[in-house]
């Protein structure tokens, strides 16, 4: 049916096309794995980018917050500041006439929020002798401490005589907060 040389060129066209369809595949295949790759490096470029950005944000949210971190950790007592804040309140005392004792020192766990884990309230028993006049003083100056405080549970009671005034007896409890 087909003579000698159709069948030659028969088989070297089946041939070419048979090299050619497997080059053809190899490069798709080749051209596939490179975009894959390429995708890849796609995603990784758009990972650090993003990480880029975020460690960027949270550099300069802490050079904006500077300054109130530094306020927030001078208000909060650390394990070292706990004799320094009770000599603190003696000295304020004593500066303006009052004689302060600091009469007992507990800790309270705070129960809830964000500073349970890391802080408790310090409870600090103070008792107090003055003129009524010293001793509102005193209040005010301990409310003026740059520590987070709160003064619970308050009692005066008239005590006598001091260089002609009135003198005044009372007990208060400073709560402030101390790192644990």
């Amino acid at each position: 049916m087909f003579d000698h040389s159709t069948k030659k060129r028969l088989i070297v066209c089946l041939t070419v096309t048979i090299v050619l369809a497997f080059t053809f595949g190899f490069f798709f295949a080749r051209i596939r794995s490179q975009n894959q790759k390429a995708s890849t490096l796609n995603n990784e470029i758009a990972l650090l980018t993003t990480r880029f950005s975020r460690e960027s944000s949270m550099k300069a949210l802490l050079n904006d917050t500077k300054s109130l971190r530094q306020e927030l950790e001078a208000s909060i007592i650390t394990k070292e500041g706990l004799v320094s804040f009770v000599e603190q309140i003696e000295t304020l005392g004593e500066d303006i006439g009052v004689t302060p004792k600091i009469s007992n020192l507990n800790t309270e766990t705070i129960r809830e929020g964000p500073a349970a884990n890391v802080a408790e309230y310090l409870l600090a028993s103070v008792e107090a002798v003055g003129s009524w006049p010293k001793l509102f003083k005193f209040f005010s100056l301990i409310e003026a401490m740059p520590t987070v405080l709160s003064i619970d549970r308050v009692t005066f009671d008239k005590d006598g005589k001091e260089k002609g005034l009135s003198s005044w007896a009372t007990t208060f409890v400073v709560r402030a907060i101390k790192l644990k």
